[in-house]
Order: C-alpha cells, then sequence, then structure tokens
C-alpha cells in the first residue's frame, strides 16, 4: 500500500497524499488531531481544518475508515478489508474481531430470523484480558462505565 488508491473523481492533492502518508507512518486508529499533528511535521504548512476536510472526503472515498472507539471519539485508519473493533474500557486497546465472528452472525440471522444482512457494523465494549485479570478490574470498570454515562 504505498499510494492511496482514490475514487473516481477525486484529486490526489499534496495534502491528502501527506495525510495518507501519515496515516501509514503512525498506523492503528488515529484522531483526526494526531493526523493533523504528524502531517505538520512534514508539511507546517498544513492546516488543521484542511485535515479534517480531507478525511472527511477521504472517508467518503472509501481510502479511509473513521470508526467511533468506545467514548473516544472517532478514530480514522487506512481502509482495510471490513473489519469490526473490540474495545477495552480500561485501557483502551483496540482488537480487531476475526471475521468469523461475524460470519456467524450473518448465519445466525438468515437462519433463525429470515433476515438478509446487507452490512454489519460491529463494536464490542468490554475488558481485555489484562485488564480483566487485575484485581480492582470490577471497580475501575464501574467508574469507567459511570464517567461515559454522565
Amino acid at each position: 500500500m504505498d499510494r492511496p488508491v482514490l475514487a473516481p473523481g477525486m484529486r490526489r492533492t499534496r495534502q491528502r497524499q501527506a495525510i495518507w502518508q501519515a496515516m501509514k507512518e503512525l498506523g492503528g486508529h488515529r484522531t483526526a488531531d494526531e493526523i493533523a499533528a504528524q502531517v505538520r511535521q512534514t508539511d507546517p504548512g498544513v492546516a488543521r481544518s484542511t485535515v479534517y476536510r480531507a478525511l472527511e472526503a477521504m472517508s467518503r472515498s472509501g481510502e479511509v475508515v473513521g470508526v467511533h472507539l468506545g467514548g473516544r471519539g472517532l478514530h480514522y485508519e487506512l481502509a482495510p478489508d471490513p473489519h469490526h473493533h473490540a474495545i477495552c474500557l480500561l485501557c483502551g486497546r483496540v482488537t480487531h474481531i476475526d471475521p468469523a465472528v461475524l460470519r456467524a452472525v450473518d448465519g445466525e440471522l438468515r437462519r433463525s430470523e429470515s433476515f438478509r444482512p446487507v452490512q454489519i457494523e460491529l463494536t464490542v465494549s468490554g475488558l481485555c484480558n489484562d485488564c480483566s485479570q487485575e484485581p480492582d478490574a470490577a471497580a475501575r470498570l464501574a467508574a469507567a462505565l459511570e464517567k461515559r454515562h454522565q
């Protein structure tokens, strides 16, 4: 993945190329502000608002994917094959869910509910294995859930 794949009619601007490169370097799920900071390291003239507008356009074109990661807001990543996320409510670790899980959901909906899914979007919030082993995990989870609902 050396160059972004652009939707028909989308121009390859210097700013969009810089954003794509920043996302490639950063990896993972990043906020617009993190991406903007990375872009400004190599091109200080790119305004934060330009990054936000470009990310919106790149999301619409399918070049990048914006996902809401629990209470942590919108995060972007280069558009991989469709995938889904599990997010630890305590440490924020993001894990990609095995596609077999979604195939099972799809199959179950088709079989038992006579429903034909067109698109499945799944984000699971919970505790990663490390956090669930901590002695105060239940209290920390209760506090984190309370904070999210305020």
